[in-house]
């Protein structure tokens, strides 16, 4: 039997067009890059000025910057999905992305990969510069301790610890039923809102982010609204659970995250086709 590239997958394939597609992209890549070192520099510095003149030690300004660290990180990825198409952004670049010998899924698992892990990569580097830029302003700033910014915001953003009992702010215990249906829910809706600017990569080709931010917040009023109506009938009927809501509003946007890396494939094979 007789196979092509348009019916079997190979890993080697998939390393060469990612490797094209560094080569390609590594200048926006690089600036990119750039742009989070200077935006995470920027709030470190309106961290330790804020906070200067009162005296700044290292767990302020540590608890400063994982917070401004996390809004970056997340709309930086918002960015990095509405581009994952980018490849069909003009009609060179969609010419020379159908003429590499490898399967549409080759193609589009490249472009994910970059959206994700190589996003990552890059945030871990300008996040290690900014760990250099913090060591030099330390002394400067007379910050007392000598916490590792690097280690602290890693382990607080992507270890978060999971205790089997906390006291919320009523001074209620809460199991570790809340704690991880909490994780579950957070995790679908953070993997729902990044399909939702993948697919809105393939759906347009100018102005992806806001035309995507704005699906964002129509669709997750109506998600809310009904969450919402739910809860009160539930309420009324005296069957209201926490978790429960939780958990639907996972299993929600954990479905509709599917549905839209479904349509978003499909969208990018139609154009391989029409472009």
């Amino acid at each position: 039997m007789i196979t092509t590239t348009t019916d079997t997958f190979s890993f080697s394939r998939l390393l060469m067009v990612l490797r094209h597609d560094i080569e390609q992209d590594w200048k926006d890549l690089s600036f990119k890059t750039l742009a989070v070192l200077g935006l995470l520099a920027g709030g470190l510095l309106i961290g330790l000025f804020m906070g200067h003149p009162f005296g700044v030690y290292d767990m302020q300004v540590l608890n400063w910057f994982q917070s401004w660290f996390m809004f970056i990180f997340v709309v930086g990825s918002w960015v990095m999905a509405s581009e994952v198409l980018k490849s069909f952004s003009s009609k060179t670049r969609a010419v020379n992305a159908m003429m590499l010998p490898a399967t549409r899924s080759e193609k589009f698992l490249s472009r994910v990969v970059i959206a994700t892990v190589g996003y990552i990569i890059m945030v871990l580097v300008a996040l290690a510069a900014t760990e250099v830029i913090f060591l030099a302003l330390r002394p400067m700033f007379d910050i007392q301790g000598d916490s590792s910014m690097f280690v602290y915001v890693i382990h607080h953003t992507f270890v978060p610890e999971i205790h089997s009992k906390f006291v919320d702010d009523a001074g209620n215990l809460i199991d570790i039923e809340m704690t991880v249906v909490g994780a579950f829910c957070s995790i679908t809706t953070t993997s729902w809102i990044f399909s939702v600017f993948a697919l809105g990569s393939s759906l347009w080709r100018k102005h992806v982010f806001v035309k995507s931010l704005t699906m964002v917040f129509v669709i997750s009023s109506l998600i809310n609204f009904s969450i919402g109506w739910f809860i009160v009938a539930s309420m009324k009927e005296d069957i209201y659970n926490v978790p429960n809501m939780l958990i639907l509003m996972g299993i929600i946007t954990g479905v509709l995250t599917i549905a839209n890396w479904i349509v978003t494939y499909q969208l990018y094979k139609r154009r391989q086709i029409i472009s």
